[in-house]
Order: C-alpha cells, then structure tokens, then sequence
C-alpha cells in the first residue's frame, strides 16, 4: 500500500477545471475501481474537501455530480454531502 498524498491531486485537479468552471459543467467520477475493501474505498473527505475549495464561481456552475458504480458505504456517505439548492446528485 503506497502513500497516497490527496493534496496533490486535489491541486492537479483544481489547476485542471480551470478551464472549464467559467460554464455551466458536470462532474462524472467513475468508481468502478473502488470495492467495499477499506484500502480502496474513495476518500469522501477528500471528495468533500475538493468541493470546499472551488471557488465561489466554479461552484455556482456545478450542475450536477455523478458517482459511477459506487459501493454502498460510499452511496451513505455521498447522500450525507450538503449541496446548493437545486443542485443535481446522482449516483449510477
């Protein structure tokens, strides 16, 4: 098991939506990787943390979060995550 520093691609990801927040966008993660295992369950704090980070704008653009094949813990946790009103959550 590596360490695994969140920071960084907290950052890298950040840095890359850039581009894009200026519009209205759609995040689509793909958790198929994932499994009820706790070394591969996705870090929420991290999911959690990166939405607190956004800019105001790049929140306000958001228009929906789609989680793909999520395991069960991380579907409680995801319907526990406070949103905009009116902002779309999906879970596939």
């Amino acid at each position: 098991h590596k360490f695994v520093n969140n920071d960084y691609y907290l950052h890298h990801i950040i840095i890359t939506m850039r581009t894009i927040w200026k519009k209205p966008y759609h995040v689509i993660i793909d958790m198929s990787c994932f499994n009820a295992n706790a070394l591969m369950q996705v870090p929420i704090s991290a999911l959690h943390k990166l939405l607190s980070l956004l800019p105001r704008g790049a929140k306000k653009n958001m228009v929906q979060l789609v989680l793909l094949n999520p395991n069960p813990i991380t579907k409680v946790l995801f319907a526990k995550l406070s949103f905009k009103k009116g902002f779309k959550k999906l879970i596939c």
